[in-house]
């Protein structure tokens, strides 16, 4: 078994919030347009133990890729078609790392899917339709090692 030199335990937990908008999209694979949520205090990788998606879209699906970037090369590591309003009037954030949406995900020991961060790299999101002056939100929960 291999030995991690990282602690055990997380040393700061943050929550980041983003927004998009707009009739500009990416590709899977680009961030030209997206959101970045970008932790300075991420020294020794980082744990994203929670990603919730909403929109105030109201008609057809907004298509989110979710990527990682190292340095400046940017890595997909999922597609997600977020039906409208979600999260909206009352109706319940989707969770991008639930199986069904990301699968493949490693898994706590709880059965709670993350994403590794290593200490260079950021989570993002970006959109793949055009939701004009609509948003499309995201709130991520960071844990620092």
């Amino acid at each position: 078994m291999a030995v991690s030199n990282l602690p055990t335990f997380t040393q700061n937990v943050s929550n980041f919030n983003v927004s998009l908008t707009g009739t500009n999209v990416d590709t899977l694979g680009t961030n030209t347009y997206g959101a970045s949520f970008t932790d300075s205090s991420n020294v020794n990788g980082a744990r994203v133990t929670s990603l919730l998606l909403s929109t105030n879209v109201s008609s057809g699906n907004v298509i989110i890729y979710v990527y990682l970037v190292v340095i400046s090369t940017v890595y997909p590591i999922g597609s997600i078609s977020l039906p409208n309003g979600t999260g909206n009037a009352g109706t319940a954030a989707l969770d991008a790392l639930n199986p069904t949406n990301m699968p493949g995900l490693p898994v706590d020991n709880n059965g709670k899917p993350f994403i590794h961060l290593a200490s260079n790299a950021t989570l993002g999101i970006t959109i793949g339709t055009s939701v004009a002056s609509n948003k499309v939100f995201g709130t991520a929960t960071i844990e620092n090692y």
